[in-house]
Parts: C-alpha cells; sequence; structure tokens
C-alpha cells in the first residue's frame, strides 16, 4: 500500500472485477476492495464504482455495505468485462471526475497506460495486501492484457463491448 499523504484527492474510487465463487471475493479482488474502503476512510474519495460482472459487483456491493459504506456511494457497472471497457464505460458516464483505481501492482502499469490513452483522470493505488496463488500463470496472462490493450488503445480503439445505453451504470438504491 502506498503512502497516506502521497495518494491525491478524487472524486471516485474504481474497483475492477475479479474471481468470486460463490459469493466470495477472490484474494486479489478482496484486497481492491479492502483498499478502496481505506481511501474512503481516508477522505480519499467518496464514491465507489464496481465494475465486472453481476456476481462480481454484488459480491463487491455486499461486501461494501458490510463495511458500512452507505449505499448512495456506490455505482455498478455490470458492462465493465475488461479493464478497457471499465475505463470506456466509466470515463463516458463521468467524465469530469478524477479518479483513483484499486488494482495489484502487476496490472497498474497496464491499467494506468489505459486511463491515460482513453483520457481518463486516474491514477493507481496499489492493492496488494496478501499473497496470490499461480503468479506465473497470472504473469503469463498479463502478458498477452498488455498486448491487448496497447492493440485497444492505440490501434483499434473499439468502445466498450457494450455501451451505455445498452447496459446502464444504476447506483446501489436502484438495483
Amino acid at each position: 500500500m502506498e503512502d497516506r499523504d502521497s495518494i491525491p484527492k478524487a472524486d471516485a474510487v474504481i474497483i475492477p472485477g475479479a474471481k468470486v465463487t460463490d459469493g466470495i471475493l477472490s484474494a486479489p479482488l478482496k484486497d481492491r476492495v479492502d483498499t478502496a474502503v481505506l481511501l474512503y476512510r481516508w477522505k480519499k474519495a467518496d464514491k465507489f464504482y464496481l465494475s465486472g460482472d453481476r456476481d462480481e459487483t454484488s459480491a463487491m456491493r455486499n461486501t461494501l455495505i458490510m463495511q458500512d459504506i452507505p449505499k448512495d456511494s456506490i455505482v455498478i457497472d455490470e458492462g465493465g468485462m475488461s479493464t478497457y471497457d471499465t475505463i470506456c464505460r466509466i470515463h463516458e458516464n463521468a467524465k469530469k471526475e478524477k479518479f483513483l483505481i484499486a488494482t495489484q501492482e502487476q496490472y497498474a502499469k497496464r491499467t494506468a497506460f489505459l486511463a491515460k490513452k482513453l483520457g481518463m483522470n486516474a491514477r493507481c493505488v496499489r492493492a496488494d495486501r496478501m499473497f496470490y496463488q499461480n503468479v506465473g500463470k497470472t504473469k503469463l496472462r498479463e502478458y498477452f492484457a498488455c498486448t491487448k490493450a496497447w492493440l485497444e488503445a492505440v490501434v483499434l480503439r473499439p468502445g466498450p463491448h457494450d455501451s451505455l445505453k445498452k447496459i446502464p451504470m444504476k447506483e446501489v438504491g436502484e438495483r
């Protein structure tokens, strides 16, 4: 975790989705959520964008609510099926906002690259709090994810897989 004083204030924290099994957050996703809650408690941001599929966003929402995060500070994005989609969609939804993105160090360069290329005012905050399994597999996956990110952000610029019209973002109270 970075030094508290080095993290700037932002409008919101983005929590990209990751594996959820039977409603239980994987270790990396738990670290992201815990980091986002810490940023909220440090008054670095007062809003959360949860991005991923329905299982991921539902489990993250429940975890945040159990940690006394107000429901009206949570926005759900079930159309963020990749980091590229997440950044495209959230930036389109809130162009003028400043963001912190809670993610693991190994994903931070790719995530920051995408945010910059897509025009989002964002900074990644390291969310590495525990040991993760399958590190070799994750590094291999990240190699290909970086190549895909470069192609999407520099060459193809396809826009998100699902538009905000097709899958709109929702405040938790609207769900």
